[in-house]
């Protein structure tokens, strides 16, 4: 795969090209969604991570009260 990027910034150009194999851009494209989600970019998989979160701290005992209470 070959990618071509050119940004412009007010600090200049910034460009970009190269060519990945599949597990390559696999994996860009892997890290690069983590990130987002975990940035709050996708509202909806953030609450059902951090509800899932939730129940696993419980079931290991670090239930939480409040928000800035730990029993």
């Amino acid at each position: 795969m070959k990618i071509s990027q050119t940004i412009r910034l007010p600090e200049g150009v910034v460009k970009f090209s190269g060519e990945l194999e599949q597990a390559e851009a696999d994996l860009v494209l892997e890290i690069g969604l983590n990130y987002l989600i975990r940035a709050g970019a996708f509202p909806a998989v953030t609450a059902a991570l951090e509800a899932a979160q939730k129940e696993e701290e419980a079931a290991m005992g670090y239930a939480v009260e409040g928000p800035d209470t730990v029993q």
